[in-house]
């Protein structure tokens, strides 16, 4: 039997880089959301008049928007942490790292293409459309996906 591309090791590692990556990003959008409190709270009353509320509103809109990218980013790191990433998997579920004649994939939530131990991989949800398509696939299949051919050749 040949063995896999891609190893329990490297699926951790992976797994590993999407938590911190989240959770720097939850750290962010926090930090974000203090300053424009801060800011919103140094804003001073000018003889301008309308100035002063222009500059709370918009220091408001600026806290709303980190808000809503905080609970983006929370509901994401709350998908990763429903992954158990002890399980090898044989077919395609979350979890699973994918190893394909297109690249690399790592099921759990769309978090982009990162790389890990010098591998470069997509992070993809199941609702997803490649990860719909995905679904359920194992070693050995095949799928067509914008015009291009994936083979699966390992699921881990």
């Amino acid at each position: 039997m040949e063995t896999p591309a891609i190893t329990f090791k490297l699926k951790n590692a992976v797994f590993n880089h999407c938590i911190e990556i989240i959770t720097q990003k939850i750290n962010d959008a926090i930090k974000s959301m203090e300053d424009a409190q801060a800011a919103a709270n140094l804003e001073t009353k000018s003889s301008a008049g309308d100035k002063y509320e222009t500059g709370r509103a918009m220091m408001h809109l600026e806290k709303e928007k980190h808000g809503f990218q905080l609970q983006n980013h929370q509901k994401i790191k709350q998908v990763l942490s429903n992954i158990d990433v002890s399980q090898e998997y044989n077919i395609i579920q979350p979890g699973a790292l994918v190893d394909t004649n297109q690249g690399l994939y790592f099921v759990g939530a769309s978090m982009g293409e990162i790389t890990v131990q010098n591998n470069t991989c997509l992070t993809l949800s199941l609702g997803s459309p490649l990860g719909k398509v995905m679904r359920n696939k194992a070693p050995g299949d095949a799928f067509e996906f914008r015009d291009k051919t994936f083979e699966i050749t390992a699921v881990i």
